[in-house]
C-alpha cells in the first residue's frame, strides 16, 4: 500500500474513531445537567468532569508504579490498572442497585 493510500484511510479511520467516541461520551454533559438539581445545574457537570480528572490523574503514575513493582513492561501495568478501575466501577454500580433498588 502507498503512502498516500494508507494517509487517507488513516484519515478515514480517524474520523470514525472520533465520531464513535463523540457519540457515545458526547451526551455526559447534558445527561449530568438533568440529573443535578436546578440550584447547582450550571456548575454541577464541569465540576463532575473535573473530579473525574483529578482521579484520572495519578493513573500514569499508578501504572509506572505497577511496572516498576513487577518487573515487566508498560502492558501489564496497564492491564492492571484499567482491570482494577473496571472491578471498581462494577463493584460501585451492582452495590448501588443492591442498596437502591429501582421500582418499576
Amino acid at each position: 500500500m502507498d503512502t498516500s493510500a494508507f494517509s487517507a484511510l488513516a484519515g478515514v479511520g480517524a474520523v470514525c474513531i472520533q465520531f464513535c467516541i463523540q457519540g457515545a461520551w458526547g451526551v455526559v454533559p447534558a445527561y449530568l445537567s438533568e440529573l443535578s438539581p436546578p440550584s447547582v445545574r450550571a456548575t454541577f457537570p464541569g465540576l463532575a468532569y473535573q473530579c473525574g480528572n483529578l482521579i484520572a490523574a495519578s493513573n500514569a503514575l499508578l501504572q509506572t508504579w505497577f511496572a516498576t513493582q513487577l518487573g515487566m513492561g508498560l502492558a501489564p501495568a496497564l492491564m492492571l490498572a484499567v482491570g482494577g478501575g473496571a472491578v471498581v466501577v462494577l463493584v460501585l454500580t451492582l452495590l448501588n442497585a443492591r442498596l437502591y433498588p429501582q421500582r418499576i
